[in-house]
């Protein structure tokens, strides 16, 4: 479980820097909210998401809530994007980053709580 969280988190690392670039982006097909400043906030979410990942695969015990959490906001950013590329036309790769986030944030909310053996209240909770 530690690796899989410090590589979705270094996934999120390597989004935030490719959100920096406009360009990049829409070379491979995602339409871009105007004005562009809103991709490059989202970009200092994706990093920031991205360290925090990092640093809580080295010590799950004492930061499981923290990932816990990010589970359940990575369930409703998927949902989120997945709304983007059908109603506004987005584009492929944000649907299937969609997909992969309501991925990822599943494997979290299963994977997690049996890892720790601690309850989904407990984890929600920061109970130990």
């Amino acid at each position: 479980m530690q690796g899989f969280v410090f590589w979705t988190g270094m996934y999120n690392l390597v989004l935030g820097c490719a959100l920096f670039f406009p360009v990049l982006l829409r070379s491979w097909g995602v339409r871009l909210p105007e004005p562009v400043p809103w991709t490059e906030l989202l970009a200092c979410g994706a990093l920031y998401f991205g360290v925090l990942l990092i640093l809580c695969g080295r010590n799950l015990a004492a930061r499981g809530p923290l990932v816990w959490w990010a589970g359940v906001l990575r369930l409703m950013i998927g949902a989120l994007l997945a709304w983007c590329a059908a109603a506004l036309q987005a584009g492929a790769v944000v649907g299937a980053a969609g997909a992969l986030e309501i991925l990822m944030g599943a494997v979290y909310l299963a994977a997690l709580p049996k890892h720790l053996h601690r309850t989904h209240a407990d984890l929600a909770l920061d109970r130990r």
